[in-house]
């Protein structure tokens, strides 16, 4: 999410909407999530319920908290949209380093080079030949990396890959409006 991932969840709520988590003193950010698609992390999509960023101080007390988690509708960061209202787009596939395909990974799509921020879009995971397919609301430049975790840099052990073309900057990938871009490929390795 925007604060990247979370550091403690607690289990789900109860029937009444409860939930208990302990932790440390400290200054945190709360929020609450449920996913249709059953996920611990990710783009909040339609259908899920979320509630806005709480900033919060621990002490050595239990303290109460009232978190409201509305279900959003509608999805303007949209994840693989459908073909028939787009024909501006990109696909690919994700390797290894031995070039096999890998499966359950998903694409993110930044339009600045650094891919410091929450990206602007998210594609759905890659399928069993490690091929995806996204389509894009207008043209623009645009910079990708593939991984298998949301959220915050890549951290030991996850897979990760940037597209470049043997640059040290993240490259470039222009799409022009109206043009279906192919063969945007990407490889990932286990970070360490």
């Amino acid at each position: 999410d925007l604060y990247g991932p979370a550091l403690y969840l607690s289990e789900p709520t109860a029937a009444d909407g409860r939930f208990e988590l302990p932790l440390p003193p400290g200054d945190y950010i709360v929020a609450a999530r449920k996913r249709v698609n059953g996920e611990t992390s990710g783009p909040v999509l339609t259908g899920d319920h979320r509630s806005e960023f709480m900033e919060i101080q621990i002490g050595d007390q239990s303290q109460q908290i009232r978190l409201l988690a509305p279900q959003k509708i509608g999805d303007s960061q949209v994840v693989g949209a459908p073909a028939q209202i787009a024909e501006t787009g990109l696909s690919g596939r994700v390797t290894d380093a031995d070039g096999n395909p890998v499966e359950g990974l998903r694409v993110h799509i930044y339009d600045h080079v650094q891919m410091s921020e929450r990206p602007k879009f998210v594609t759905e995971r890659t399928d069993a030949e490690g091929r995806y397919q996204f389509f894009l609301p207008e043209g623009g430049t645009y910079y990708l990396c593939a991984r298998d975790k949301f959220g915050g840099p890549p951290s030991v052990g996850d897979l990760y890959g940037r597209y470049d073309q043997g640059t040290i900057e993240p490259s470039a990938v222009v799409i022009p409006e109206g043009a279906m871009v192919l063969d945007i490929d990407l490889t990932v390795t286990r970070v360490w």
